[in-house]
């Protein structure tokens, strides 16, 4: 009997032994699977989140260095020419203009230039920007091409860009079109075309030669920059994860109507206007000859109409009140097309 008993109790505990191992087991596997999903959950965020950082720290640094060049053209009168994108920390050009008397002409090392647009890297040193502005959150080089006489001392003008922005529908982006002053790319987590932050002789990843037709675009050394939304990782011919900022003209382009007329001190009408010849000869701001001495001349802009007459005669040598008027200044009026 005492055996039968010690025998049903084993038989209990084994069998509750049995149930809670069972159990045990059963949890087990729910918390692994919990746990993998929230392990695939944070995974995904935070890798999303990576790249957001990534993105924000890019899209910071390209507006830093977009506030330096226009700082630099107030205080210069020029933008920098680009820094070459081969040189190392510790070469004299590293962060440097390749040249700062005439980007438009030579071949510089480590820069391209293609349609009077030169092509290299971020000035950082010139812009007195710290060193890790050369470069994107990829540690990848910026790349930097502008339009060279604008870069060139005394040959600055607001609508003298030679810079191609277009969309993926080769649209320009810029008006008048082909004429953006400069554009600052990043190449994006691929880096196709782009030179590593620490330069060397060729970029990290090369500039693909075929496929990615809108990504190569930008690291062709050509005056064309491609600025889009389109990015299909399906489709190579459209991928594009560039990120771009750019300068167009700086002075607006005014819209007036035909047969305005307007007054113009210069020789000649500009393009697209014609002199309005019922003005001619007619306005004069003023006259002045030297010690306030007015010559015996018939004073005639243009041809005829003379409107200051001095022939009579008086020669006042400071003491006639039409001495004293302002320098000669003649005014062309010219009529819009």
């Amino acid at each position: 009997m005492n055996n039968t008993l010690k025998s049903l109790h084993k038989n209990k505990f084994d069998q509750q032994g049995k149930n809670q191992a069972g159990f045990t087991l059963i949890e087990l596997a729910i918390v692994i699977l919990i746990g993998g999903i929230l392990v695939s959950f944070l995974g995904s965020a935070l890798f999303a989140f990576i790249k957001k950082s990534q993105i924000n720290k890019t899209h910071f640094k390209m507006e830093k260095v977009e506030e330096a060049l226009a700082d630099y053209l107030a205080v210069n009168g020029r933008y920098p020419c680009p820094a070459p994108r081969t040189a190392i920390p510790g070469d004299a050009l590293y962060g440097q203009e390749v040249t700062a008397t005439n980007c438009n002409t030579g071949t510089r090392a480590g820069t391209a230039l293609n349609g009077g647009v030169r092509i290299g890297a971020v000035p950082t040193r010139a812009l007195n920007l710290p060193d890790e502005y050369i470069a994107d959150a990829w540690q990848q080089q910026f790349t930097y091409a502008v339009t060279g006489v604008l870069a060139t001392p005394g040959q600055y003008v607001p609508n003298g860009g030679l810079v191609r922005l277009e969309d993926g529908a080769s649209n320009s982006l810029v008006t008048p079109a082909g004429r953006a002053h400069y554009v600052l790319v990043s190449h994006g987590q691929t880096g196709d075309g782009s030179f590593p932050a620490l330069g060397a002789a060729n970029p990290s990843v090369p500039c693909p030669t075929a496929g990615t037709i809108l990504d190569r675009e930008n690291c062709n050394n050509n005056r064309l920059f491609i600025n889009t939304l389109i990015s299909s990782e399906n489709n190579a011919s459209a991928f594009f994860d560039d990120y771009v900022i750019f300068k167009g003209e700086t002075i607006p382009i005014a819209v007036i109507p035909p047969n305005v007329v307007i007054p113009f001190n210069r020789a000649t009408c500009p393009t697209g206007w014609t002199e309005y010849l019922p003005a001619r000869g007619r306005f004069v701001v003023g006259a002045q000859a030297a010690n306030k001495v007015l010559p015996r001349f018939d004073m005639a802009l243009r041809g005829d109409n003379a409107i200051l007459d001095f022939s009579n005669g008086n020669t006042n040598a400071g003491g006639d009140p039409r001495a004293i008027i302002p320098p000669y200044t003649a005014l062309l009026y010219c009529e819009e097309n």
